[in-house]
This record gives C-alpha cells, sequence and structure tokens, in this order.
C-alpha cells in the first residue's frame, strides 16, 4: 500500500513537470494545434534513436552485456544468500549483522573502483571483476562452514562495482540528450540478466531435485539440491565470459579502445 501510495505521488509530480527550454511563443502558427499529438511521440523517437546509438556503439554495447554477464550471477546468488548463510550454520539472528557488514564494504567498493575506472583500461577491469566474482563463486560452492560467508562478500561487491563502472563508462561516451535513455537500458539488460538466471537456476534445481533418490527426507533433499546448485554458479559464469568474448572477438573490428587507460585516452 505504501508503495502504490508513493507511486501516485511520484505520478503527480511528474504530471506537473514542463520542459524550460519548450517553445511559448503565442503567435505561433494555428497548424500546429492540429499536431499537438506528436510530442507524445517524441519520446519513443528519442528511446528509438538511444538504442540504434547504443547497438551502433559497440564500446558502450558491450560494457552493457559485461555488466549483464556479472551482475546477473552476483544478483542470483544474492537472492539466494539467507539460504546460503543457513547452510553454512550462520544463525538467523546474525543475518541482519552479516547483511549489514555486506553494505559497509560498498564504501571500500566505491573507492576501489572510482580508482580502477580513473587508472586502469575498461579490459583490465573487467577482468579483475571476474576473477573476484569467480574466487568468490568457486569458494562459495565448497559450503564451508561459518568462513564460507567471506566468500559471499565477493558476490555483494560485485553487484555494486559493476553499477559503478558501467554508468561510468556510460556517462563518459553518451551525450547529455541521450544519457539517461542509455543508463536506463543498462537498467533494463540487468534486471532481465537476473531474470533469465532466475528461470535457469529454477530449472536446474528441478533437474536436480528429480535425480534425488527416494525415500529421503524433504529436508535432506532441499540441502542436497541447493549444495549442488552452487557448483553451477562458477560454471554459468564461465560460459558467460566465453560468449561474450567471442562476440566481442567477432563483432568488433577495432578493440583498442579496450586496453587504452584514461591517461592513454586524453
Amino acid at each position: 500500500i505504501l508503495t502504490l501510495l508513493t507511486a501516485g505521488v511520484v505520478l503527480v509530480t511528474a504530471m506537473g513537470f514542463y520542459d524550460l527550454d519548450a517553445k511559448t511563443d503565442s503567435g505561433a502558427d494555428q497548424g500546429d494545434q492540429g499536431r499537438a499529438g506528436v510530442p507524445l511521440l517524441e519520446p519513443f523517437r528519442q528511446i528509438l534513436s538511444a538504442a540504434r546509438w547504443t547497438v551502433g556503439h559497440r564500446f558502450v554495447l558491450f560494457v552493457i552485456l559485461a555488466a549483464l554477464a556479472l551482475d546477473s550471477v552476483a544478483r542470483q546468488f544474492a537472492v539466494l544468500s539467507s539460504e546460503y548463510y543457513r547452510l553454512i550454520d550462520i544463525p538467523v539472528s546474525w543475518f541482519g549483522f552479516v547483511g549489514a557488514g555486506m553494505s559497509l564494504i560498498g564504501i571500500l567498493n566505491a573507492r576501489i573502483s572510482r580508482y580502477l575506472v580513473s587508472n586502469r583500461s575498461p579490459l583490465f577491469n573487467f577482468l579483475v571483476l571476474s576473477v573476484l566474482l569467480m574466487s568468490g563463486l568457486v569458494g562459495i560452492s565448497f559450503a564451508v562452514p561459518y568462513f564460507g560467508v567471506l566468500f559471499a562478500v565477493g558476490a555483494f561487491a560485485m553487484m555494486g562495482m559493476v553499477q559503478f563502472q558501467a554508468s561510468y563508462y556510460l556517462n563518459r561516451e553518451a551525450d547529455s540528450d541521450i544519457r539517461a535513455t542509455v543508463l536506463s537500458f543498462k537498467g533494463l539488460a540487468l534486471n532481465l540478466g537476473l531474470g533469465i538466471a532466475s528461470l535457469l537456476y529454477t530449472a536446474l534445481v528441478a533437474s536436480l531435485r528429480n535425480a534425488q533418490e527416494a525415500g529421503m527426507s524433504e529436508e535432506i533433499i532441499s540441502e542436497r539440491v541447493f549444495v549442488d546448485s552452487l557448483a553451477a554458479f562458477p560454471m554459468y559464469y564461465v560460459v558467460l565470459f566465453v560468449v561474450l568474448v567471442i562476440a566481442a572477438k567477432l563483432s568488433i573490428g577495432n578493440c583498442a579502445i579496450f586496453f587504452k587507460s584514461p591517461s592513454e585516452q586524453s
């Protein structure tokens, strides 16, 4: 209910917005009144124009795709984090403290991300994030009691670092008139990536559950299925990584921009 009320307030506020640069010449041609519906189509034209620009600028496109690959795996684990904490014997009463600790790490992640985008090439940064994520995913798959929570840091740190670095590159490349639309494409892509990852995970769990031996209790089956499913996370990201690299190699003629640090581009 609170979300609905908030959405209503936002809608009313947005309807009161107006363009400060809009022409208000009272002597405008009367024929313009017959085209009052034309401005309603303008946002869709801008979206289409921004979409063409994004697809045409392969660096921007692959920044979004790289963010999708990294974020989808990390966020899918984040969705299952409470189940993972139970598996490694973290008391339920400590879940809140663990979550708060992950949030505090985000402050450090922002500093690291700022250093990376300011001093290193996009490819180097992508590899750093990939290594960090893979290290966390491989450690998570072992489900080490108590200390396994340290491996979860990689997945949670990934989400903030991906958002920061992807937004930095998109803001740098996109002009101000299409920047907001391009950033919205990034958000849409990340949500789409999570949706696909969730569907694949659901199918995996169903397959693993059907493969379990009959006669075991539901609790044991659920735990075994979850432990087995954790091993799929690093393999899934390896597949995404390989596909992304091959696609970039085949579709981008000059990959030099991925290797250039900010100092080399200036």
